[in-house]
């Protein structure tokens, strides 16, 4: 199969998908009675209820979604990279770091961190900063030149 065609199976199943959903939704919709959805009635603090439930239950469903990846996959993949020893390192590490309208301080911090790391790493690094005023051009160099990293950071 070519990329265009597997692009456009993905984009038909999604839209499938979101179609289903929301074929759902106004199939849920009509089974409501219509007092439901006028604001002068009882009935409609039970559709924000719905509403403020489905919109706290992904919020919900996001956090344990996250927990389970920090406490149960991070670490059992985490262990599984330890064991494979040097033969898990990168052929080369990428740094991509990004700033715009922020304190001196603190930028020349995280591009402090970010240099030594790339120095620290062992491993050849590339370290792409976007930047957009000269300040920020000037600071970087100077870190730069103070910080004299090896011939394999870039």
């Amino acid at each position: 199969m070519t990329v265009m065609s597997n692009k456009l199976k993905h984009f038909f199943l999604q839209s499938a998908g979101w179609l289903f959903y929301l074929s759902l939704l106004m199939g849920l919709a009509l089974m409501l009675p219509t007092s439901t959805f006028d604001s002068e009635s009882k009935d409609f603090i039970f559709l924000i209820g719905a509403v403020g439930i489905w919109r706290y239950s992904m919020g919900a469903t996001h956090f344990v979604r996250g927990m389970i990846f920090l406490y149960i996959v991070y670490p059992h993949l985490r262990r599984k990279v330890r064991k494979l020893g040097k033969a898990a390192d990168p052929s080369h590490v990428y740094l991509m770091v990004t700033s715009f309208r922020i304190d001196a301080l603190t930028t020349a911090q995280v591009y402090s961190s970010v240099i030594r790391e790339a120095i620290d790493c062992g491993l050849p690094a590339t370290m792409v900063c976007s930047i957009v005023e000269m300040s920020d051009e000037l600071l970087v160099k100077a870190l730069w030149a103070r910080m004299n990293p090896p011939d394999r950071v870039k």
